[in-house]
């Protein structure tokens, strides 16, 4: 848990924020404490512009100032701890995390629907990137028993990110019935950049299409990619 403290000098208050040190190839440091005295406060902003605009030494370690962890210490650091010391954003270096948030269905389709709607041969994750480290997702037709209780367990290692689905039940046991459900997942703290996003799905065959697809969530932070599927519980109006 980080600790404020509050410091008074020569009129300025200085936030300090006290974080767990970061072990790296035997180095320890405080991501975001670039001038190295502890603590994390605005004396660090002020030496990350110096660095990057006026010449100034540079952090101690370099990777501690890439508090956005994308590999490079620019503006959008500077813009990052701002955001984390006055406005509560998140921890520099956080680790990525993703949630269900919730889920819906079972769902019931009929011919003619509303346009726009998606069809029920269609399994598919729509993703929407805040640009400041947050992705939400809709999983659009995913199949489970009929009656269940959904977890989906979610990692996150370097560049791939895995959605593994999972239901259990009550007392009373499954439904004898399939059907399709939305899930809502929220991932946070992800660094702008390519990933790959794979889906474990319950109710799909050996040979079914993977749900899975690659997106730079830069160039492209919104969208919707649909794989076919054939056999119950998709493609029932």
């Amino acid at each position: 848990m980080r600790k404020i403290l509050g410091k008074l000098c020569l009129g300025i208050v200085l936030l300090a924020l006290v974080l767990t040190p970061v072990e790296l190839c035997g180095q320890s440091f405080i991501c975001g404490d670039v001038d190295a005295n502890s603590m994390v406060n605005i004396a660090d902003v002020v030496y990350v512009i110096t660095y990057i605009f006026g010449g100034g030494p540079s952090p101690d370690p370099l990777l501690a100032g890439d508090v956005d962890c994308d590999g490079t210490v620019n503006i959008a650091d500077v813009v990052f701890l701002i955001n984390y010391i006055f406005a509560g954003g998140p921890e520099p270096c956080a680790v990525p995390t993703g949630i269900l948030v919730d889920y819906a269905g079972c769902k019931t389709f009929t011919r003619g629907s509303a346009a726009g709607s998606t069809p029920p041969d269609q399994d598919c994750i729509e993703y929407q990137y805040d640009g400041a480290r947050t992705l939400l997702l809709k999983h659009i037709n995913a199949g489970f028993n009929c009656c269940p209780v959904i977890a989906a367990d979610i990692t996150i290692e370097g560049n791939l990110i895995t959605i593994h689905e999972s239901e259990s039940f009550d007392s009373t046991g499954p439904c004898w019935c399939l059907c399709l459900f939305d899930l809502d997942l929220e991932i946070s703290n992800l660094s702008p950049g390519e990933y790959t996003i794979s889906v474990i799905e319950v109710c799909t065959n050996p040979e079914d299409e993977i749900l899975e697809f690659t997106v730079n969530l830069v160039s492209s932070p919104s969208g919707m990619y649909c794989v076919f599927r054939d056999h119950y519980p998709w493609g029932f109006y």
